[in-house]
Formats: structure tokens, C-alpha cells, sequence
């Protein structure tokens, strides 16, 4: 069987999420990343006078000593109430159920400040390329726990808690483009295409009839104040 590869071009298709964060900077006061693994996606955000907390149950993943990782469950977060101005979600949700989904936005919203943000990053249960990668390509980068939302079950569920400022949909034909090149010879030519389709994308994805099938979804929700 085939085995999982990526070809780093998907730094290239991935940027815009990758760097996401730091276009609310003004909400990064204390910051809990959920999931954060090495910390790498909240890190970003750390300055010398802020806190940037990473959540994950998983301790042998933590490499960061520029933030402070704490070993914890994403459904009982360690935090006070209205303690934090900013919670990252990068790829996480997607590892639990429906349920546990439900418990953990009620702790993000129990944590955040009036006003505070949620930014979640998190695969759609409906791109065809993304499912067959990942049913079909064994690999330690997925878990047999993984199982994504459809993406207007998930918008709905962080609108039952939060203001949703902003969604954006990514990915739809260039979603398995690293997987595809990363067993081609002249990788450099085919890396050429990425920037074509990823604009073809955008266009596609900007009709109600493709989002859906999105490779990648990202939500903005803001807590009210009272």
C-alpha cells in the first residue's frame, strides 16, 4: 500500500493558514492554543510581555520553552473563567465527538474574556481528495480517531456559543497536490502549478455549491459581551 508523503510545497498551498494567527495580534494578551502539539502555531503570537499557553495531552510532542505547555485534556481546560483573550484551534476538533465537541466549546467560552476570540482551523468532512488520502494512505500524521465535521455542522455548533466573524473556505482541487508531487520527477515544474489552482479555488469556493467540499475551513468567533 501506498504509503503518506508530503512534498514541502504544501508550505506554499498551507501559508495563508499558517500565518492566520497573527492577523489578531490585538487579541493575543493570553493565548491558549488546543491541540498545539510542538506549540509551532501559537508560538507565533508570543512577545515578551504576553502569555501563549499550549494544550495537548500528548507532552512527548512538546518542543517549545517560549511558551508554556500545559499536559491537559481540550474538554477540561486548566484556565480561570474570563481568563483569556485569544483560543487557537489548528486541526484538533476533528478528534472528537460530537459530544466532546459541544463540552469543549463550552470551556472556551467559560475561559474567554467578554470579547475574547476563537479561531478554529479544521478539516471538512467532504472533499473527495482528503477523504481518500486519508482512508488510503497509512500514516502517523492521521489517527484512527479522526473523524471531521461537515462544515456547516461545525459552523453551527461555534454559533451556538460564540458571534462568528468570519468563516473562509480552502482547498478543493489543490488539496492533494503535495501528496501527488511528492512522488513525481521535475517536482520544480509541478510546484509551478500550485499558485493556478490555488486561485482557481478561490473562485470555485467562493459559490455556495463548492464550500462545502472545502478541504480546509476557518471560523472566526468573537465571545459576546454582556
Amino acid at each position: 500500500m501506498l504509503q503518506y508523503k508530503v512534498d514541502d510545497s504544501v508550505e506554499l498551498i498551507d501559508h495563508e493558514l499558517r500565518i492566520q494567527p497573527q492577523l489578531y495580534k490585538s487579541h493575543a494578551d493570553v493565548v491558549v492554543d488546543l491541540g498545539g502539539a510542538s506549540g509551532w502555531f501559537g508560538q507565533q503570537l508570543k512577545t515578551k510581555t504576553n502569555q501563549v499557553y499550549n494544550v495537548d495531552n500528548h507532552p512527548e510532542l512538546f518542543t517549545s520553552n517560549k511558551i508554556t505547555n500545559v499536559n491537559s485534556s481540550i474538554v477540561n481546560l486548566p484556565f480561570d473563567d474570563n481568563s483569556v483573550t485569544m483560543v487557537l484551534a489548528r486541526a484538533v476538533l476533528h478528534h472528537l465527538s460530537k459530544e466532546e465537541l459541544k463540552i469543549t466549546f463550552s470551556e472556551i467560552h467559560r475561559i474567554l474574556k467578554p470579547g475574547g476570540l476563537l479561531l478554529i482551523q479544521d478539516p471538512g468532512a467532504s472533499n473527495p481528495f482528503a477523504y481518500f488520502i486519508r482512508h488510503f494512505f497509512p500514516t502517523e500524521a492521521h489517527e484512527e480517531d479522526e473523524d471531521p465535521f461537515e462544515t456547516n455542522y461545525l459552523i453551527d455548533e461555534v454559533r451556538n456559543y460564540f458571534k462568528i466573524q468570519d468563516v473562509q473556505y480552502h482547498y478543493l482541487l489543490s488539496y492533494p497536490l503535495p501528496h501527488i508531487i511528492s512522488r513525481l520527477p521535475l517536482k520544480k515544474l509541478f510546484r509551478a502549478m500550485i499558485g493556478p489552482v490555488t486561485k482557481f479555488d478561490n473562485i470555485l469556493l467562493m459559490h455556495k455549491l463548492f464550500q462545502r467540499y472545502c478541504g480546509y475551513i476557518s471560523i472566526i468567533g468573537i465571545k459576546e459581551k454582556e
